[in-house]
Formats: structure tokens, C-alpha cells, sequence
């Protein structure tokens, strides 16, 4: 829509139409500060920044609250906020950009780009595509703690795959699977001879002036702009990577995203990574979480899926104390980004719901009793199992004891101490808790709730242990040859 021109010295008209959309569906700015205060105090969220565009201008941009509870600095629209997972919509950028220039194709496979590019099934290793990472299809379950917390950069984690089995068969489902996701970044790197965070910046930062936007956690520390993470209140510590990886590590402010809305809705060449890949088949919470919505599907680093009859581009990022959510309505031209600084709650998602329900006039629902009972209900399906009382361990205590091994998680040492297993792993130390028979369990800041169950060899000694959770793989103990 190209905008009239008035009389020197009196303002710009616009069209009919639009004034008309303006006058009548769009919230005031005040409608949209109590919107955003009132999601803030039902979450107890200490920060939250939001930008909402519309006909590729910015109708509302603001920062609300404190970047860390107990101190005065506010939130502003130039705060940073860790993007997380809503990185992944920078690299499929980039990719459509090398793929219009003919530089890679969608399809190409990825050891076209990465002869080192190695996966646990050689079938799915030679077959597997860029497209196929970027729709998370290749097989490969989620494995976060591959790349969260780990002493290693994005390509040492691609390199590790090999050595996870395919919990799927080959594109026959969604599974979400950031290190695979962060292949197709070194891919692009390889075709150009830049580095991720180099076209990145060149080819997105700079052209769309993101002049406070980051590409890796020590890049953005250095602003003194960043946000803290909390978790019920409290802060949360920082499993920060000192490499940026095509998967994760964007950070930036609600100024900033509002030109990336802005493009990501007017740009052409970005069809394709619109376009759903896999259909996900609708969970009973996915449907009381999506009403008015028949499909969902998993395009290239974007999210697609239908809401009254128009499409919604989206993709959720949580990680470390902070939330965020990114929704796109290309029928309308309206794009909306919500960051907050506080992990594990759906304020993010309902807020941007709300939002662009009243943006679009359509009747008004409470997202946040909505998807606070989904929440609850994906919780209690959390349940901790059923132990068998009065059993005990097979064998006595320091049979247990000792390292056990990973090829792509390293090291586990189990050591004894007041009675009880010790679990040490990166720089976690916790108590194991007897369950029943031989397995144990345990809580660790990364792992979470998880239970270890051990195996042996024919001859009666500990020979492994299975850890379920986040992990979810054997470690095998290691036979010290004696000196």
C-alpha cells in the first residue's frame, strides 16, 4: 500500500481503508501497555519487551518491567533477550538467500557441503538433505544437552551425531533436533567462506540496520543491554556458549525484531521457508493449546499453521530464564514479537495470541487460563513412575562406583560419599536417590527429573547404566587396565 502525500506542511495521508483499520481494530497504545502489563503481573514476569507491526510499519514498540528483579534498570525496546530457538529463522534466511544465488540448493545433501557429515544409519547419512534439517526429519530425537552446557562449539556437537541412534525412521515425523539444525549453518559457511555470524551480519544485520542485534552470548554481554533470566522469581545461571551456533545463539531487542518482522514479511524470496514440510500430527494438548486450528506444520525454522482461516508463521525460543515468541500473519501484514525474561511459562505465547486477536478483531479469549491449564495437564502427565517398596540395590554400593562413558556425552563418574552415589557430569555434582532395585534417581539443573538404571554383565558386574530424560542413552564403565 503506497501512502499519499498531502499539501507541504501538513501530514501524510493515508488510504481510506487504512485509516479505517486504524480507527476501528487497532488497540491504542494505552490498550496495549495494559494488555502487556496485565500478562505481566497474571505470569509475575520481572521484564517483558514487545513489538507488533503492521502494513510494514511499527505500531507499538515498548519494554515494560526490570531486566533483573531487585535492581532499577528498566526494560526498555533496546533491552537483549536471548532468541534461542527463534535464531533458527536467521540461518533459513540465509539459506534462501544462497539458494536464489544459486549457490546450494534445498535438496542438496549434506555431505555434498560436510564430507565429514556423519549420522548412525549410513543410509539416512548419504540421503539426508538441508531441507531435512531444517524440518527436523532426519530421525535424530531432540538431544539438548548435545549443545546446551556443553564444553564444545556447534561443529564438535554435529560431528557427535554419529554416535546417537535415530529414534524415528527417516522423514516420517518431527523431531526437533537443533544440532542437526546447526549443520545447515556450517554448510552455508562452507559454500560462502564465512562464518555463520559474518552472513549473518552482512547479509541480515546490517542491511535491515539490527544495530544492536548479536550473534553469540559474549557479543551481547559486552553491550551491558542484556537481560537476566528468572525462574519463579529467582535468577537463573547462564549455560552461555562462548561460540555462536546457526541454532540457538541470536540475541536482540524488540526494536531490532521489529525490522526483522517487517522483512519477513515483505520478503519474496523467503516463500519457501514458509512453506509447511511436515505436517505434525495434532497432540490432545496441541489441540485444547491451538483451537480454531486443523494443521500444523513444520516449514524451515518457522512453525505454520492455520487460525481463522488465515495462516500463522510462528516459532517459539526458551532457553536459560527466558521465554520468546514470534507470530507472523502474512494475509494481514502483521507480525508480533514477545520476550520475557522468565523461563518455563506460556506468558509469551498468550500474550502474542491476545495481541493479535484484538489487532484482528476476532472475539476474545483468556489465552492465559487457557494454556496455564494445558501447562498443568502436560505436567501431571509428567508423573514420577510407581517404585516397588522394600527392594534394594543387587549389588553393594562400591560395585557402582566408577566412570562410565559416552562417545558423544563424555564422561560420567559415579563416587561414593555419606552412604549414597554421587553423580558428577560437566559441573554438576548431585546425590543419587535410591527408586527401586537398581534404579536410582536423580535432579540435576540440566538434566531435570531422571532415573539411572544400570546393567550387568553375565558375570554379576556393573556393566552400564541407562539414563532416561534429556539424555536418554547408555553409558557404558570403563575397565581400567591395571598398571
Amino acid at each position: 500500500m503506497q501512502q499519499q502525500v498531502g499539501p507541504k506542511g501538513m501530514l501524510p495521508l493515508v488510504s481510506p481503508q487504512l485509516l479505517l483499520l486504524l480507527a476501528v481494530q487497532v488497540p491504542s497504545e494505552r490498550e496495549c501497555d495494559e494488555t502487556v502489563r496485565q500478562a505481566m503481573r497474571r505470569w509475575a514476569v520481572p521484564g517483558c519487551a514487545v513489538v507488533l507491526v503492521r502494513e510494514d510499519r511499527v505500531v507499538y514498540l515498548r519494554g515494560h518491567g526490570v531486566r533483573q528483579v531487585g535492581e532499577s534498570d528498566a526494560v526498555t525496546a533496546d533491552t537483549l533477550f536471548p532468541l534461542s530457538s527463534c535464531s533458527k529463522g536467521f540461518t533459513s534466511a540465509v539459506l534462501a538467500q544462497l539458494v536464489a544465488e544459486g549457490k546450494l540448493n534445498w535438496d542438496d545433501p549434506v555431505r555434498h557441503h560436510l564430507p565429514w557429515f556423519r549420522l548412525s544409519d549410513p543410509l539416512v547419512e548419504q540421503a539426508v538433505t538441508l531441507r531435512d534439517l531444517l524440518c527436523h526429519r532426519t530421525g535424530l530425537g531432540p538431544h539438548e544437552l548435545l549443545w546446551h552446557g556443553a564444553p564444545w562449539g556447534p561443529e564438535e556437537a554435529v560431528r557427535r551425531l554419529r554416535y546417537l541412534p535415530l529414534e524415528r525412521p527417516f522423514r516420517t515425523s518431527v523431531q526437533y533436533q537443533s544440532t542437526a539444525f546447526a549443520a545447515a549453518g556450517l554448510a552455508a559457511e562452507r559454500v560462502t567462506g564465512r562464518s555463520w555470524s559474518q552472513l549473518v551480519q552482512e547479509r541480515l544485520l546490517g542491511p535491515l540496520q539490527m544495530t544492536a542485534t548479536k550473534t553469540s552470548y559474549p557479543e551481547a554481554h559486552k553491550t551491558g543491554q542484556l537481560a537476566r533470566g528468572h525462574l519463579d522469581g529467582e535468577l537463573v545461571r547462564w549455560a552461555d556458549s562462548a561460540q555462536a551456533d546457526p541454532a540457538i545463539s541470536i540475541y536482540s531487542s524488540a526494536r531490532d525484531l521489529g525490522a526483522w518482522l517487517r522483512y519477513q514479511l515483505r520478503e519474496p524470496l523467503l516463500a519457501e521457508t514458509h512453506t509447511p514440510q511436515m505436517v505434525t500430527r495434532l497432540s490432545p494438548s496441541q489441540k485444547k493449546a491451538f483451537p480454531n486450528t486443523h494443521q500444523i506444520s513444520y516449514a524451515l525454522g518457522w512453525t505454520v499453521h492455520d487460525y481463522r482461516g488465515l495462516k500463522l508463521v510462528s516459532h517459539g525460543g526458551s532457553i536459560d530464564g527466558f521465554r520468546c515468541h514470534l507470530t507472523l500473519v502474512p494475509q494481514k501484514k502483521l507480525g508480533i514479537a514477545v520476550l520475557c525474561n522468565q523461563q518455563f511459562i506460556p506468558m509469551p505465547l498468550a500474550l502474542a495470541n491476545t495481541l493479535l486477536d484484538r489487532q484482528l478483531g476476532f472475539p476474545a479469549r483468556d489465552w492465559h487460563t487457557l494454556l496455564e491449564q494445558v501447562e498443568r495437564e502436560l505436567a501431571q502427565a509428567r508423573q514420577p513412575p510407581r517404585w516397588h517398596r522394600g527392594t534394594s540395590p543387587s549389588r553393594e554400593l562400591s560395585a557402582y562406583v566408577g566412570d562410565y562413558d559416552h562417545p558423544a556425552y563424555g564422561t560420567v563418574s559415579l563416587s561414593p560419599q555419606q552412604g549414597l552415589l554421587v553423580w558428577r557430569w560437566r559441573e554438576e555434582t548431585v546425590p543419587l536417590q535410591h527408586g527401586h532395585y537398581d534404579t536410582f534417581t536423580l535432579v540435576t539443573p540440566s538434566l531435570g527429573a531422571a532415573t539411572l538404571t544400570f546393567s550387568f554383565h553375565p558375570t554379576g558386574e556393573v556393566e552400564a547404566f541407562t539414563v532416561t530424560g534429556k539424555l536418554g542413552v547408555s553409558f557404558r564403565k570403563v575397565r581400567r587396565t591395571p598398571r
